[in-house]
């Protein structure tokens, strides 16, 4: 909502007013973090959640690449709204400038309320059904501006995806915890981050090709949307492969 305001200044006020921002910002937190204690909040943790293995095994590893993947594929179908949503409604559609900073800032009410949202989502269906549902809702959100611009199919598109940026990212980080422990937790995600950032350069670069070859921003959410249900299939399958592990395991037990 800031923004259209501050562009009817200058392009560089703009770019300036939210640098200055989020310095504001990073202080602010590093601020705080130093008032609740960061000796409390670095404290180690010496247990891993009963029944994972940090060191993990074969099918624990292949739950792990797939959650990855399905993360991976994430930043793939986020990049449509991120990237091209402002200027497809207001340029494309015809929208106008005011139309499209609306949408912009639904988008960013859904990215303040979707920790929240997937909080009770994690806390009512765990860590694997969450992330099942964020992806299928995602996907939902990506692909509804294929086949309706109404207001109301452009608000909830852009309240939902904007929603499950965040919460896709707290979800998957959450499973994987859960899946690997605390303590290997740090370094698979360091990778699932730079596995995340790679699809996301390679879809910016490829997105913008594809767009400079049709003309128009439509099929791209379509890639997006089709690209949020893989996902949803690859978390689907980890969660079968974890049926199939835990199966094998009773069943080891039981002949012991």
């Amino acid at each position: 909502f800031i923004v259209p305001l501050l562009l009817g200044l200058s392009l560089s006020v703009t770019w300036g007013t939210l640098g200055l921002l989020c310095i504001a910002a990073g202080l602010l937190c590093d601020y705080f973090l130093q008032q609740q204690g960061v000796a409390h909040l670095a404290s180690p943790i010496t247990a891993s959640p009963r029944g994972n293995n940090p060191s993990g095994g074969a099918g624990v590893k292949v739950i792990v690449m797939l959650v990855v993947g399905a993360y991976a594929l994430d930043a793939i179908g986020f990049v449509p709204h991120t990237v091209f949503w402002v200027d497809y409604l207001a340029r494309e559609n015809a929208l106008g400038n005011q139309a499209a900073s609306l949408q912009w800032g639904i988008f960013g009410l859904g990215a303040l309320c979707g920790p929240f949202m997937v909080g009770a989502l994690a806390h009512r269906v765990g860590w694997q059904g969450g992330l099942m549902i964020a992806f299928a809702a995602k996907a939902a959100a990506v692909l509804l501006p294929v086949f309706s611009l109404a207001l109301l199919s452009q608000s909830v598109s852009s309240f939902m995806v904007g929603a499950m940026i965040p919460g896709i990212v707290a979800l998957t980080s959450g499973r994987l915890a859960e899946l690997v422990g605390p303590i290997a937790h740090k370094k698979l995600w360091g990778q699932a981050t730079a596995a995340f950032a790679a699809a996301q350069a390679v879809a910016g670069y490829a997105m913008s090709a594809l767009y400079e070859l049709w003309g128009t921003y439509a099929p791209l959410f379509a890639i997006g949307g089709l690209m949020l249900a893989g996902g949803f299939l690859l978390v689907l399958r980890s969660r079968g492969v974890q049926q199939q592990r835990h199966s094998h395991l009773t069943v080891q037990n039981r002949r012991q």
